[in-house]
């Protein structure tokens, strides 16, 4: 880490986490306390379930928001300090000889947190509760994309997308030939299985891609909004 204590933390085999980002601000924790990590398991859920939750981070101008969102997705991180959405380094290289996917299947439940939280004047670390959401106003979301690239980079990860906006975005860039996502609100605290489709394409056996699932415990982390205590969990994704 750049800032910060290295913490030891469980990464799901296969996956990534946002968990890195709770270990930079482990520097701040006398100002503003210390988070708990964004993922981890949740063996009371049952055997091989990840917990992803949105937390109150406190904020401090220009270091850290009001609200982070967990995230648990296939790719890497590198830490950016001055540009975090470019931290998350989406996407895996996959395998041509796989066929194009289809769709992505997942059992999963969710809780949203009671307040939920925007930035109205653009400071992050300046995060208030939005009462025209109302309570229990959030939702999660799990967004599956397939992009192409020109070469492999997985030293400078020049290649990668990110959570960036715009074209440098994994799911709204041009280079994304196929996606699909599941974004739904829930208080139930209940199991369900929900099958993600992803739109169709033609797959070109010459051309590279990287392909990514992404799953978020608040559907507008990207733009620091969220309320604290919303939690995703995961069982199984297929």
């Amino acid at each position: 880490p750049i800032f910060g204590d290295a913490k030891e933390y469980e990464i799901p085999e296969g996956w990534k986490t946002s968990n890195p980002g709770i270990v930079e601000m482990g520097m701040f924790a006398a100002v503003a306390g210390k988070p708990d990590w964004s993922v981890k398991k949740d063996t009371e859920a049952g055997d091989g379930v990840v917990m992803i939750r949105t937390q109150n981070t406190k904020g401090i101008s220009g270091l850290i928001p009001t609200i982070t969102a967990g995230s648990l997705f296939m790719g890497n991180w590198k830490t950016n300090a001055s540009n975090t959405m470019n931290s998350t380094k989406f996407g895996v290289q996959y395998d041509n000889a796989q066929g194009k996917p289809v769709q992505v299947k997942v059992r999963y439940k969710y809780k949203s947190g009671k307040d939920y939280y925007t930035c109205p004047d653009g400071s992050i670390h300046k995060g208030t509760v939005d009462v025209s959401r109302g309570e229990y106003a959030d939702k999660f979301s799990i967004k599956v994309s397939l992009y192409t690239t020109d070469e492999y980079d997985e030293t400078g990860y020049s290649d990668y997308l990110t959570g960036e906006a715009g074209e440098a975005n994994f799911y709204t860039s041009t280079r994304v030939v196929s996606k699909g996502e599941l974004v739904e609100g829930s208080t139930e605290d209940a199991w369900k299985e929900a099958t993600i489709e992803l739109s169709d394409f033609e797959l070109d056996v010459n051309q590279k891609y990287r392909f990514t699932i992404v799953c978020s415990s608040s559907y507008e982390g990207d733009k620091f909004y969220g309320a604290p205590d919303s939690k995703l969990w995961i069982d199984k994704v297929e």
